[in-house]
């Protein structure tokens, strides 16, 4: 996941904004995620694939709101680190209705189940030019119980026994995670450092997917 930027135009008088009426403000927002899995496998049957194992899921993310005045940054930022065990099972379709069925086309569905400690930490920082004096840093850090949920179908053609084109769908839902959104919502006066407590919220990860695997 990549980063998306945002413009934001004042319209309110300065006492009731933090920018004066005309003045541009922008944002830029980026969420990133990483991980890790370790996986016992068990074939059910010639369709049916069980699995299961430890696994690990790191999601950060930035929220940085740019003020053209004394160019000031407002930044919140969430750092989560889920470590649990998740397990499924992955459905070859083709197979599960013609087990004999041996052609170049294929199509797989996978579904799994995790339980995570996530260990977040939050901070809201600014940084703004001198003589101006910055408010903050604040910090927050705690742990929560995340429950994930992910499932995936996938089309593919074998040319050979060695190279395969898939394309397919993929989801992945986790929640209590911190965004940094949700970290500015949970933020109070930015004139003053603020007290931070860590906001958690569900999120969803969904998207298309693409592959050339060749194998040696």
């Amino acid at each position: 996941m990549g980063g998306q930027t945002f413009f934001f135009v004042g319209t309110q008088p300065f006492t009731q904004s933090v920018i004066q009426v005309g003045e541009t403000m922008t944002g830029n927002y980026e969420s990133k995620s990483f991980g890790a899995e370790l996986n016992l496998t068990y074939a059910l049957s010639p369709a049916i694939l069980l699995y299961g194992g430890p696994r690990w899921i790191r999601i950060t993310e930035e929220f940085r709101l740019h003020h053209p005045f004394g160019n000031d940054n407002y930044i919140w930022a969430a750092e989560n680190d889920l470590f649990g065990v998740h397990a499924g099972a992955q459905l070859d379709v083709l197979k599960l209705a013609s087990p004999s069925y041996g052609g170049p086309f294929g199509i797989n569905t996978k579904i799994g189940l995790g339980v995570f400690r996530n260990s977040t930490d939050a901070s809201f920082t600014e940084r703004i030019d001198p003589p101006f004096v910055p408010v903050g840093p604040s910090f927050a850090s705690d742990s929560a119980v995340s429950a994930m949920v992910e499932g995936s179908i996938e089309a593919s053609y074998a040319f050979s026994p060695n190279v395969k084109l898939s394309a397919g769908y993929k989801l992945l839902w986790i929640n209590n995670v911190s965004t940094a959104i949700g970290q500015l919502a949970a933020t109070g006066n930015y004139a003053v450092t603020p007290p931070l407590t860590v906001a958690r919220e569900d999120v969803l990860y969904h998207g298309f997917t693409g592959r050339l695997s060749i194998q040696y």
